[in-house]
C-alpha cells in the first residue's frame, strides 16, 4: 500500500510542498529568515495600517474591513464555513511569525494557522497527506461529506498547498485515491478547492521543473494542477511581492508559478501578496493559497446560502488588475483577489 511517507521514483506521483527553496524536494524544505519581531503582530507593519482585533500586518487591509462591523455590511469572520487543510504535519519545520510569536512549525501547521487567522471563526480540520499521515489510498470524500451531514448547507473550503509531481516521462498519470478524490470533488463543485500554483520561477501551471525525489534530481510537472484545470470548484493562487494598490502596484514574486497560455487556467487563477517581511520570512505560494482559502470562508459567512461554485466565481470575477504592475492574463490570470470587492454586494449573483 503506497503512502506519501515513502514516496520515491517507484511511486507514480510525489508530493512537493509549495514553500520556496532551490530545487524542490519531495519532503519540502525549511525557509530561511524568520526574525519576525513585531511585524506579525496586530495592526500595521511598516508605515502603519489598520488597528483591528485579529488583523495582522501580513494580511491585506481588506481583512480588517471584513472583521469590522458595518464596513462591508457586517462583521465577517468565517462563521458557517469549514476549512479542510490537506498538507504535511510532520517532517521539516519552517520558521515564521503570523500571530506575534516567532516559532518553527510544520508546513501544514503554518497553512492551517494562516487560513484560520484570516477566517478565525471558521471550523477547521487538518488532513495530513504526507510523511506518515494519510494513506495514499485514502480519499478526501469523508472529510467533505461528514461535515455536510453535520451542518447541511455550510461551506467547505479545502486548502491544497502542495504539488503532486509526475515524472515528465511517465506514460500515464496515477494521482492515487487522495488525488483522484480531490479532482472528482472539485469538478463536482462540492467544496471550494484552493490550490497553490507552485514555485517554478515563472513557469506555467503544468510546465516541467526540477525536483529531488528519492535522492535523485528528476524533471517533473504538477499533475494535480493539470487535472484541476477546468474544475468549477478550483482556484489556483500565485504570489505577488506585496498587496497591490492602484497607485503602488505589485509585481509577481520571482519564485511564483504563473497562469500560462491556457485560457481556461487563466480564468481560474488569482494572485495575492505574500509579504515575507511581515510574516517572519515565510515565502512561497504555499502561503498565498491559505489567504484565498480564508477569503472563501469569509464569503461563506456573508453569503450563507451560496454554493461553493458561486463563491469561486465571486472571487474570480471581482479580482482587480489595476493593482498589478504590467498585468497580463498569461501571468496573473484574473488578477489580484479583492476581498472587499467580493464582499461588497448584498448577495452573490445566481
Amino acid at each position: 500500500m503506497k503512502k506519501f511517507a515513502a514516496l520515491g521514483l517507484s511511486v507514480s506521483v510525489a508530493l512537493i510542498l509549495a514553500a520556496t527553496g532551490g530545487i524542490a524536494e519531495a519532503q519540502g524544505r525549511p525557509v530561511g529568515g524568520g526574525g519576525g519581531g513585531d511585524k506579525g503582530g496586530p495592526g500595521g507593519g511598516k508605515g502603519g495600517g489598520p488597528t483591528v482585533e485579529g488583523y495582522y500586518s501580513w494580511m491585506h487591509p481588506d481583512v480588517a474591513l471584513a472583521f469590522s462591523p458595518g464596513d462591508l455590511g457586517g462583521a465577517y469572520t468565517g462563521v458557517g464555513s469549514h476549512l479542510i487543510v490537506v498538507d504535511s504535519f510532520d517532517g521539516a519545520q519552517y520558521s515564521g511569525n503570523l500571530d506575534g510569536t516567532t516559532q518553527a512549525l510544520f508546513h501544514g501547521e503554518w497553512t492551517t494557522l494562516q487560513a484560520s487567522l484570516v477566517a478565525p471563526d471558521a471550523s477547521r480540520a487538518g488532513s495530513d497527506s504526507a510523511l506518515g499521515g494519510v494513506d495514499y489510498d485514502s480519499n478526501i470524500n469523508s472529510s467533505i461529506t461528514s461535515y455536510y451531514s453535520a451542518t447541511s448547507g455550510d461551506l467547505n473550503v479545502v486548502n491544497l498547498s502542495f504539488a503532486l509531481a509526475e515524472d515528465v516521462n511517465a506514460t500515464s498519470v496515477n494521482l492515487g485515491a487522495l488525488g483522484d478524490s480531490i479532482v472528482d470533488q472539485a469538478f463536482a463543485g462540492s467544496a471550494v478547492f484552493v490550490k497553490a500554483a507552485g514555485n517554478t520561477n515563472g513557469g506555467a501551471l503544468t510546465d516541467p521543473f526540477a525536483a529531488i525525489i528519492g535522492g535523485q534530481i528528476v524533471t517533473v510537472y504538477d499533475a494535480l494542477n493539470e487535472q484541476l484545470i477546468g474544475a468549477d470548484g478550483a482556484i489556483f493562487v500565485g504570489a505577488l511581492t506585496k498587496d497591490g494598490d492602484a497607485k503602488k502596484q505589485a509585481s509577481m514574486a520571482r519564485y511564483s508559478t504563473v497562469a500560462g497560455d491556457n485560457v481556461v487556467a487563466q480564468q481560474q487563477f488569482l494572485v495575492v501578496g505574500v509579504k515575507s517581511g511581515d510574516n517572519g520570512g515565510l515565502e512561497g505560494t504555499s502561503f498565498a493559497a491559505p489567504i484565498v482559502s480564508g477569503y472563501a470562508a469569509l464569503l461563506g459567512d456573508k453569503f450563507d446560502t451560496a454554493t461553493p461554485v458561486q463563491v469561486v466565481d465571486q472571487l474570480l470575477s471581482t479580482a482587480r488588475t489595476d493593482t498589478i504592475r504590467n498585468y497580463s492574463a498569461s501571468i496573473h490570470g484574473m488578477g489580484e483577489a479583492c476581498l472587499s470587492c467580493a464582499l461588497s454586494p448584498a448577495s452573490i449573483p445566481q
